[in-house]
């Protein structure tokens, strides 16, 4: 008998997948270090297909941090998603002992639309802060905003993009899951 991954399932068509934004914002001591950790842990419960450019910015604590918006897809609900990154915020603080933190956001989940305590979809942050937007919008310029019922490519033409720092190129953070 032959063990499949359940990662391996959706590939089949066993179970359909949806298309997802995830925020993924580092602290500058780390930076890239944390940031290409963090893409490596989403990698267990996501299949990325794109990470934008990783921009340095202020966060809600006014220190500097570093973020990135992650393209992926997953077979789980925005529930068990929001589980999973609560779990790598978890295990980044307690088992890796960092004194900066690591916030990770479910920014989309396909075209959902939820205001429920813990989980509102789409995130307020995407639009809150430019950063957020350009990453998103430079990895999935014709998502639609369900509420706004605008692209991100309409969207992004109207905000002022001083405050957008190059830090680095998502691509080179990101590595493909070893085959076993």
């Amino acid at each position: 008998m032959v063990f499949i991954p359940w990662r391996m399932s959706y590939h089949r068509g066993m179970t359909s997948e949806s298309i997802i934004l995830i925020g993924v914002e580092v602290g500058l001591l780390k930076g890239l270090e944390s940031m290409k950790w963090a893409i490596e842990s989403l990698q267990r419960f996501v299949e990325i297909s794109a990470v934008s450019t990783v921009v340095q910015c202020r966060a809600f604590n006014d220190k500097t941090c570093l973020r990135a918006v992650i393209k992926a897809t997953t077979p789980q609900t925005a529930e068990q998603v929001i589980q999973e990154l609560i779990s790598i915020e978890y295990e980044y603080d307690e088992k890796l002992r960092v004194i900066e933190s690591l916030r990770c956001f479910l920014l989309t989940y396909e075209q959902q639309v939820n205001l429920s305590p813990g989980m509102i979809l789409p995130h307020p942050q995407m639009l809150d802060h430019t950063s957020w937007l350009y990453c998103a919008w430079e990895i999935f310029r014709n998502y639609r905003h369900p509420v706004l019922e605008q692209t991100l490519d309409k969207l992004i033409a109207k905000t002022n993009m001083a405050d957008i720092i190059f830090f680095g190129q998502g691509k080179s953070i990101i590595s493909k899951p070893s085959a076993s």
